[in-house]
């Protein structure tokens, strides 16, 4: 009888080894960054994950602590929380729970459940591997330019540093914090650009748009001391150089009756916050790429959305600089001179 019933007690025993070492597979696969490039309520298969989803980023980091850390954008540090393991299932946040439904060195597909099933209208999330998702992103010619010999590359979803710090969640409001003390009265609004290098040595500090002497000084100084604080990419396994920009809109409130100064969307661009400040994210990059005609371009816009700011006059000004066309500049030389940012300019000339 013993005889007869250990056949079937040894593979009952296989069979439990063998699902145990599949969650266990599953487990070990996950540790790591994985990107998702879609989501959608078909099956698993290749072609789910061809395409790449550039409008909405979600990046999920399972670390071997039990620490699963959210980005919800590739320019800020993620979020912390715990999650667990079991049965094939991750569990995390406010206890939602997601099924590997199938898994790879280098793709992940995960189903939500809710209340004990498969939630309803469920979708499929699907996730690729973060290396294998930056390898698909290209560089085309107008992301990067050569600063004297070296080329320096502009910071995208493929290279972007990595700001290594507890205190902020991100970048940005590191710097913010640094400045707002000195920044005017009323709506501000700030955009500068630095380089990176791969030893993560800030250089080639440029505000663009300004706000003071005293905030120029105080964003340079803030961007200066944050070298050696960056975790910088990879392309191709070389080393890069990364220029990155940095803008601030804040509008600061006169201290009245025990108010604090309050953090708002800029007054000078309301409703076109977004469209000003996409223009003067081209204007800077078509001007290190040497096509002022572009640059002006842009400048047009910004001046219908903000015609009587005195930046986009400096910004005139560098432009017809560089373009060595005298006339302009020395045109938009004498406005700027009557204007709050005269500072910026030699008022012998």
């Amino acid at each position: 009888m013993l005889q007869k019933a250990f056949p079937l007690l040894l593979s009952t025993i296989l069979m439990m080894s063998c699902s145990f070492a599949s969650v266990a597979q599953k487990k070990g696969h996950i540790i790591g960054s994985w990107v998702r490039v879609g989501q959608g309520i078909n099956s698993a298969s290749e072609s789910a994950f061809d395409s790449i989803n550039k409008d909405v980023y979600l990046k999920l980091h399972f670390q071997k602590d039990k620490i699963l850390k959210i980005y919800g954008s590739y320019a800020a540090n993620g979020i912390e929380t715990a999650y667990m393991f079991r049965k094939g299932k991750i569990t995390y946040g406010f206890n939602r729970i997601f099924e590997v439904e199938s898994y790879s060195d280098t793709t992940l597909v995960l189903i939500e459940w809710e209340t004990g099933k498969v939630k309803e209208r469920m979708a499929r999330q699907y996730y690729l591997k973060e290396k294998v998702f930056l390898d698909r992103l290209a560089i085309e010619n107008g992301d990067f330019f050569l600063n004297e010999a070296d080329t320096t590359y502009f910071s995208s979803k493929k290279l972007y540093p990595q700001f290594q710090t507890i205190e902020y969640p991100d970048f940005h409001l590191y710097v913010h914090n640094a400045a707002k003390e000195v920044y005017n009265n009323g709506p501000n609004y700030m955009f500068a650009s630095f380089s990176i290098e791969p030893d993560g040595l800030v250089k080639d500090i440029e505000i663009w748009h300004h706000i003071s002497k005293e905030a120029d000084a105080s964003v340079v100084l803030a961007i200066q001391n944050s070298t050696g604080r960056w975790q910088m990419p990879l392309l191709n396994d070389k080393d890069v150089t990364v220029n990155m920009h940095i803008d601030d809109s804040y509008v600061k409130r006169e201290k009245r009756q025990g108010q604090k100064i309050a953090l708002s969307q800029n007054e000078m661009f309301v409703n076109s916050a977004d469209a000003y400040r996409n223009s003067m994210l081209r204007i800077v990059r078509n001007f290190k790429l040497e096509d002022y005609e572009r640059a002006l371009k842009y400048i047009d816009i910004c001046e219908q959305i903000a015609p009587e700011e005195p930046n986009l006059l400096y910004l005139r000004y560098k432009v017809y600089l560089a373009m060595n066309n005298e006339l302009e500049s020395s045109r938009y030389l004498e406005l700027i001179k009557l204007s709050r940012l005269n500072y910026l300019v030699d008022l012998s000339k």
